[in-house]
């Protein structure tokens, strides 16, 4: 199977289940970015292959990787702080919608 399908089905799955969305994004909680390793000794691509203390660079894990990057992907963007309003003219007067920032 192809990259690019595997991260079509994988995404597509994540996506669509609330629960496993929430799941996958859980797994950066705190804001550390945990890596998510397949660890099985079926599967040296998409797992690790039995490998003891796989590390990003290894080779294999293609499953865990594809999942870090989905999960990136679906991270919500922190908001950006407010933009301040144009200055308005009110004749010395506060208008209605009006931030002031000090």
């Amino acid at each position: 199977m192809s990259g690019q399908v595997m991260y079509n089905a994988v995404m597509h799955k994540f996506m669509q289940d609330r629960t496993l969305k929430s799941l996958l994004l859980s797994t950066a909680h705190g804001g550390e970015r945990r890596m998510i390793i397949e660890h099985t000794t079926n599967d040296s691509y998409w797992g690790d292959g039995g490998v003891p203390h796989w590390k990003p660079g290894d080779s294999g894990n293609e499953l865990g990787q594809l999942l870090v990057r989905i999960r990136g992907e679906s991270l919500p963007l922190p908001l950006p702080l407010p933009l301040p309003l144009p200055l308005t003219a009110c004749a010395g007067s506060v208008c209605p919608d009006e931030i002031h920032y000090n």
